[in-house]
């Protein structure tokens, strides 16, 4: 079944459609949620276990016809669509997050941000995400994958690492992106008030098999930029 349509309710993302103001009842809103229900009704037969009744009295266990020739992936993209343009939620404003100084050790750093995550500043630890993938925490969210240098450092990221962490540990959102030859990427991005400023982070993590191993994370402060991050299967918002 498609990802999209087998997470439960609260995984699910409701449309984008507000209610009318002064309205209790949308019936737009409740027609497009059917239409959406339906559309993950037929997803939901493709996965092998859609059982057709012969004329005999038998029962097939053929796919229907809607799911042959990628016919299930062009259904996945009408649901995905119905949700394109859902905004992301409000930024946070926790005080708690500690902007870190400048002028410090990149171990310093890396200590700070492992630390959130009970690890070693080189060490390894394991998250489970809202959606139930596996995330490995470690120093390759900060590494210069071509020289294999770290880049704590760069753009300022290093202040920003509590914020990379928070961010992992309870996301705004997470989006699914399929790559070629089969490979597949989450995208968890948050948004942050820091004083006047929004700060919006994003971190990746790439697809290794039962273990989603992190990549990338830091911050940026150019909506324009950030918005294109939000882009394949929105598979998780809070």
């Amino acid at each position: 079944m498609d990802i999209y349509c087998n997470l439960n309710a609260k995984l699910r993302f409701p449309l984008a459609f507000a209610s009318i103001p002064g309205r209790e009842h949308n019936p737009f809103k409740d027609r497009l949620e059917e239409f959406r229900k339906r559309i993950c009704d037929k997803i939901s037969q493709c996965d092998g276990s859609f059982a057709a009744v012969h004329l005999a009295g038998k029962r097939r266990h053929n796919k229907p016809i809607w799911c042959k020739d990628y016919g299930d992936r062009f259904l996945s993209q009408i649901a995905v669509e119905l949700d394109r343009d859902k905004p992301m939620p409000e930024p946070k404003q926790d005080n708690s997050i500690e902007l870190l100084p400048s002028d410090e050790s990149e171990r310093f750093y890396l200590e700070q941000f492992m630390r959130k995550f009970d690890a070693e500043w080189n060490g390894e630890a394991q998250v489970t995400a809202q959606t139930g993938h596996e995330l490995l925490i470690s120093r390759q969210l900060f590494t210069d994958h071509k020289t294999g240098l770290l880049k704590i450092t760069k753009n300022r990221r290093e202040r920003y690492v509590l914020f990379v962490a928070d961010t992992i540990i309870k996301p705004d959102e997470i989006w699914l992106r399929e790559g070629e030859h089969e490979s597949s990427a989450l995208y968890l991005l948050s948004r942050f008030q820091i004083k006047r400023d929004v700060a919006s982070v994003l971190t990746v993590f790439r697809n290794q098999g039962k273990l989603w191993e992190g990549w990338t994370g830091y911050q940026s402060f150019d909506w324009n930029y950030f918005k294109t991050k939000r882009d394949g299967v929105l598979i998780y918002q809070r």
